[in-house]
């Protein structure tokens, strides 16, 4: 028994770190460089804000919108980075342009807190794309 509970122990931690990697390569496709700790950060925040949405939709029986939201970030965690990435991407070309951006973020503020304004904007475009 004690075997079995080793081995589901450590595949969650390498698929939690392999989405760190995830995280790194998706920033550095879009010219941002991270830190593996930044990654980790960007990641816990992303877990926050997914398991603070799930308490939220459980507790207004809201059961399509909680199955819908378990299957985007377990099975399509690559499309989450996708619309997060391009949110930020977006956000920085438009405020290099000198334009005010809906997203309220500068290049002067570390990745981490951008991201951490970015995620309602996040939630946004996922439950339009539900």
């Amino acid at each position: 028994m004690k075997m079995w509970i080793t081995i589901v122990l450590v595949s969650f931690i390498l698929a939690y770190l392999f989405r760190i990697s995830i995280i790194y390569n998706a920033f550095k496709n879009i010219g941002i460089k991270l830190t593996m700790l930044d990654s980790f950060k960007i990641l816990y925040l992303l877990t926050k804000n997914y398991l603070n949405q799930l308490i939220t939709l459980r507790k207004n029986k809201k059961n399509q919108e909680y199955k819908i939201l378990n299957k985007i970030y377990w099975l399509f965690f690559d499309t989450l980075l996708v619309s997060l990435t391009t949110i930020l991407n977006n956000a920085f070309n438009i405020t290099d342009d000198n334009k005010v951006s809906i997203v309220p973020i500068s290049r002067k503020n570390n990745i981490v807190k951008n991201v951490s304004i970015t995620i309602p904007f996040l939630n946004e475009s996922m439950a339009s794309a539900a």
